[in-house]
């Protein structure tokens, strides 16, 4: 069963209050687990596919075998217990209105072309009821192939209904009732029921009471824009037991279409914040402002007035017009609980969410005074006045945050959310580690675009969805070369970046630090942080990248309290933008010898759910060679198995996978290729001559005997395979020499 708005809708004249709904709400979900559980696993599976192109995604249960989800860009299908699937065209991840992530597919609802439940996205009960329909459907097919076949000729039939015509004397009531109700094959167990009536003509009367005559009716006139949104399920409320009403707060009237201060006409943009104005009892839906973030990042906010069945743009000519407090139910319940209370009135919606209340007293102030008596009688500044505000305790500290688990045992347990899956998980930070110079910060850029372009990324399809790629080393122009050959590997354009949500600061040569350390120890945020946090809520990115540790924090990397409050703030990002946050930064000498990829305190581990290390192929010596080989080597995974590692070749400008290959492999295929360039160089300056043909002069097996390759192991089959792929990647070729009259091939640097 839906919300209260669903609830209104269907019936709206039957008096009960919200809470009678709730309750009846919560009682029914209470008796139907399973359903409420399959309202999930379709949705989650469905979002998984949109996810993972082209991999079949079961249901859960045993039971829900029957269903499944695969999308390969252009459809998405779920498949029906017949065997037929059910295609939503066009299918994307959007970020819902509970900053959920949703399904939203192409369909005609409003009569033209569009995002489906107007750009609102599916959700659980969406997929249940297109299954169900579309497995009464099949049902009621096949039993209208059974009825044909048996003699019963189909003229028509009307949703659940079939008309047969046949002579008199044909067939029986009962005979009919028995094929309509014999279940296919594949629903062998499923109870059906159903009613047969015989007449000489069809017919579907309208019921009518003794006292209700039928009769025909104009259709009452609407003034509401037939562009208005669906109905939706009311948020849930708070409990407020405050009796006294305030009062509203009027305004002078607008020219415009009644937005105060928002914007009028169709949206525009991304909705990335939604607030609800309340005013219980009696109007518990007043207003709702929705904030949207245009493609080229201007802040648009729009209004909306309920209309008793849904919520409508525009308040213009309505009650909405009529201004009140956000969070008004908050304000009566702390003013009737302590009449003292000051009031702080703040410019927007977020920065009311984010205050405490704070009681300020004022005992020097005589019976029936205010404060202005304060400031003006007792000669107090305003500067007094802020100092009084400051000191003030905060109200009475709220109770531990203890979790209700009453519904557990009816709700299905709830699968762990990936913005990259197996790999990093949602709503956390992670740390990603590298020697300077491996390529850590451009393959956070490359996964960045990976995810605003919804493109393969590290054998996976990353969550799509807006990115920020934060570099305090790099300045832009290095920001645009590495996203030129990004661009260049996904045959897209920079326009493509920006329309998904690519969002790039440089803070190279600025300050860039995010958290520093007080007088007492303790972590506290900068401007930086604050602004990022913003940005956060603002775009809701699925991912943001951090490059480096170094320029952000300027904590003791070894203090493992002061690394953990660090990650807690990280945290608190993650939890706004309902994304990740990716954080790089630089081992220690002994987190390289290790192989850890480590520095400082091994809180940076434990205080993180995922970290994973960059780095490369590297000689006896302990130097960083000059080859395109890394690896990615995922230390640690809080909430899944920890994958496997990942090979990484420089392919023009980008790293890149290398498909089934092993880094040791690889490896040792780079060694070879090292050590036949370095034999070939010293053996041309001794004039000793080595060729591609099998002869005493055959390359591979001369270089073998060298104590260059006897020292690392390499045979004269590794280096056959190292000249193929150098002749292949030209870096060597066959250079004539001799008589022209007998020409002769040696093998060659190419120039």
């Amino acid at each position: 069963m839906g919300g209260e708005g669903a609830w209104r809708n269907l019936s709206p004249d039957d008096g009960l209050s919200t809470e009678q709904i709730k309750a009846h709400q919560r009682a029914w979900r209470s008796a139907h687990p399973y359903v409420v559980a399959l309202w999930k696993a379709l949705d989650n599976a469905a979002i998984r596919a949109v996810q993972n192109p082209c991999k079949v995604i079961k249901l859960p249960r045993q039971a829900w075998q029957w269903g499944s989800f695969i999308s390969d860009g252009i459809f998405l299908r779920m498949s029906l217990p017949s065997g037929r699937s059910l295609a939503y065209p066009l299918p994307e991840l959007k970020t819902g209105k509970f900053d959920n992530p949703v399904v939203s597919f192409k369909d005609v609802t409003l009569g033209k072309w569009g995002d489906c439940r107007h750009g609102q996205g599916a959700y659980g009960g969406l997929w249940v009821e297109n299954a169900v329909s579309g497995i009464a459907r099949d049902i009621l097919a096949d039993a209208m192939r059974r009825l044909e076949t048996t003699g019963y000729k189909i003229v028509l039939h009307v949703h659940d209904e079939v008309v047969a015509e046949v002579p008199d004397g044909f067939g029986s009531t009962e005979e009919f009732l028995r094929i309509l109700i014999t279940p296919p094959t594949w629903a062998a167990s499923l109870p059906l029921a159903a009613k047969v009536r015989n007449g000489q003509r069809f017919c579907k009367p309208k019921p009518t009471t003794p006292d209700e005559p039928v009769i025909d009716r104009d259709p009452e006139p609407t003034h509401e824009d037939p562009q208005s949104e669906e109905s939706e399920p009311e948020p849930e409320q708070p409990d407020n037991d405050a009796d006294e009403e305030l009062p509203f707060y009027e305004h002078h009237r607008h020219s415009s279409d009644g937005h105060v201060h928002g914007d009028s006409g169709p949206k525009r943009g991304e909705t990335v914040a939604r607030w609800f104005y309340r005013n219980p009892p009696d109007q518990p839906n007043y207003l709702r402002v929705d904030k949207h973030i245009t493609p080229d990042g201007e802040r648009k906010f729009y209004q909306h007035h309920w209309n008793g069945m849904q919520w409508v743009q525009g308040v213009k000519g309505t009650y909405a017009e009529r201004k009140i407090l956000y969070r008004l139910p908050e304000l009566k319940a702390a003013l009737k609980a302590n009449p003292d209370t000051e009031v702080q009135l703040l410019e927007g919606e977020k920065d009311a969410d984010t205050i405490t209340l704070r009681v300020v007293r004022y005992p020097d102030v005589p019976e029936g005074e205010d404060v202005t008596w304060w400031m003006e009688e007792g000669g107090h500044t305003a500067e007094e006045l802020a100092e009084r505000i400051k000191a003030a305790k905060p109200d009475a500290p709220a109770p531990l945050p203890f979790i209700n688990m009453s519904n557990w045992d009816s709700e299905p347990v709830p699968e762990q959310e990936w913005t990259v899956f197996d790999k990093i998980p949602r709503r956390q930070p992670a740390l990603f580690s590298g020697e300077g110079g491996t390529g850590k910060s451009m393959e956070g850029l490359h996964l960045t675009a990976a995810h605003v372009l919804g493109r393969d990324c590290w054998h996976t399809m990353p969550e799509r969805g807006p990115a920020i790629f934060v570099d305090a080393e790099d300045e832009e122009r290095v920001l645009h070369i590495r996203l030129a050959a990004i661009i260049e590997h996904y045959g897209v354009t920079f326009a493509d970046l920006i329309k998904g949500g690519l969002h790039l600061i440089s803070f190279a040569g600025k300050d860039a630090v995010m958290a520093t350390v007080n007088r007492n120890g303790k972590i506290e945020p900068t401007a930086v942080y604050r602004l990022m946090l913003e940005a956060a809520g603002d775009i809701k990115p699925i991912q943001i990248v951090i490059a480096s540790s170094a320029n952000v924090f300027a904590g003791n990397e070894i203090d493992r309290s002061q690394v953990q409050q660090f990650v807690g703030l990280l945290t608190s990002i993650t939890l706004v933008a309902n994304g990740s946050l990716v954080l790089c930064s630089h081992p220690s000498l002994s987190g390289i010898s290790s192989g850890s990829g480590l520095s400082g305190t091994t809180q940076w581990h434990n205080a993180v759910r995922a970290r994973f290390f960059m780095k490369g192929v590297k000689p006896e010596d302990g130097e960083q060679p000059d080859n395109d080989l890394r690896e990615i080597e995922f230390k640690k995974n809080q909430y899944g198995k920890i994958s496997d590692s990942i090979v990484l070749r420089y392919q023009a400008g980008i790293y890149l996978p290398v498909p089934g290959a092993s880094f040791d492999k690889l490896a040792r295929e780079a060694k070879a290729e090292e050590i036949f360039l370095e034999l070939l160089r010293r053996l041309t300056m001794e004039n000793r001559l080595v060729s591609d043909k099998k002869s005493s002069a055959y390359a591979p097996a001369v270089f073998a005997r060298e104590n260059e390759a006897r020292g690392a192991g390499i045979t004269s089959p590794d280096f056959a395979e190292a000249m193929r792929r150098l002749f292949a990647a030209k870096k060597i070729w066959n250079e004539p020499w001799g008589r022209p009259s007998r020409p002769s091939y040696r093998i060659a640097l190419k120039i």
